[in-house]
């Protein structure tokens, strides 16, 4: 699967003025939930395209997308609720810690023609 690709058949797919809304996990954190997988700590077994933060952004934008918000999602990957209200508090500063998040949202729209 070409994850980059996928973007380019959404904007075909897309109507002008339409918007996408996509999330994908940070490369940022590849190894590490790799790791957390083969030691068991993580219980998700489905498939995941792991792409950067900026690369993500780009990727939109050489599609002549226009981002019009970009957000990390949870700083930490804990899984146990006792650190849910630690998780949520963090997801408030989800633009400035981005780049160094678990996950990323990414909303662009396509431009009247």
């Amino acid at each position: 699967p070409e994850p980059r690709l996928s973007i380019a058949e959404l904007n075909r797919l897309l109507k002008p003025g339409g918007v996408i809304v996509l999330s994908t996990p940070n490369k940022v954190w590849h190894f590490a939930i790799t790791l957390a997988n083969k030691m068991g700590a993580r219980p998700y077994e489905g498939y995941e395209n792991w792409v950067g933060y900026g690369e993500l952004r780009r990727w939109f934008e050489e599609e002549g997308l226009t981002v019009e918000k970009q957000i990390g999602l949870h700083l930490f990957p804990f899984l146990h609720p006792i650190f849910y209200p630690i998780l949520d508090f963090m997801d408030r500063f989800g633009k400035p810690l981005g780049p160094v998040m678990l996950n990323q949202a990414i909303r662009a729209r396509k431009p009247q023609e």
